[in-house]
């Protein structure tokens, strides 16, 4: 079992362990789309192990992540290889997630952020 080494406030541990967060906003091209069939794209933190797990609106993913005060890096993401029709958010999540930088949670709110650029968007249920 891995050691975390993360550099987290209590306050975001406790609001990010183990919590599943609902898509609610993408950033696609250069407008955020809102997501209506949120269910089937959340993404869930493991803080002790550094990593994060979730669904991409299709398929089920696993990767590691590096935390840092407000500072966020996910890295090596493995996803199941499903088919899905007319799913278009999982392409644009694993292109969005490797330039995350950094991320704010406020209230039920997470928000993952290219430096000022808002690129995803989740909720608690």
């Amino acid at each position: 079992k891995k050691l975390p080494t993360m550099v987290i406030s209590q306050n975001s541990r406790e609001k990010l362990d183990l919590k599943d967060y609902y898509l609610t906003r993408i950033r696609v091209n250069s407008n955020l789309e809102n997501i209506t069939d949120n269910m089937k794209t959340n993404i869930k933190f493991v803080l002790n192990d550094n990593t994060v797990t979730g669904m991409d609106g299709c398929n089920s993913f696993s990767g590691n992540i590096k935390i840092n005060k407000d500072s966020i890096s996910f890295s090596n993401f493995a996803s199941s290889r499903m088919f899905c029709q007319e799913v278009k958010v999982d392409k644009i999540f694993y292109q969005l997630i490797g330039k995350v930088s950094r991320y704010k949670v406020s209230g039920n709110v997470l928000k993952l952020y290219n430096g000022k650029k808002l690129l995803l968007e989740y909720s608690l249920k």
